[in-house]
């Protein structure tokens, strides 16, 4: 959990909770089997944190993660502007600035 809250308040915090995001759709889509208790307790946070998401920024995690859609795919079920490509962009760093505050405060609940 340490290594979660560094990763969070650290200077590249964008690379480092990307590759946690990463981690936790691979996990979300194989299962939690074999892991060890630090990245089990880190994956349960992050799950508990993408529950309270708004469901706009819920469903986008999740197809970018958890089901690695394609770009077009996502943004034809979110209805989002396909062209330019700023407008997936602007709305995937929201939805990661939405599900990063809302790990800071799972982490501050939890006493970390």
């Amino acid at each position: 959990m340490r290594e979660l809250k560094e990763a969070l308040y650290g200077d590249d915090h964008i690379g480092s909770i990307e590759s946690r995001l990463l981690r936790w759709g691979r996990v979300s889509r194989a299962g939690p089997d074999g892991l060890n208790p630090s990245d089990l307790r880190e994956y349960e946070l992050i799950t508990r944190a993408w529950r309270r998401l708004a469901v706009p920024y819920r469903e986008m995690i999740k197809m970018v993660y958890v089901w690695r859609v394609n770009r077009e795919v996502i943004c034809r079920r979110l209805h989002i502007r396909r062209s330019p490509v700023t407008f997936y962009d602007l709305e995937l760093a929201a939805a990661r600035r939405a599900i990063i505050a809302e790990i800071r405060k799972q982490l501050a609940d939890a006493g970390f």
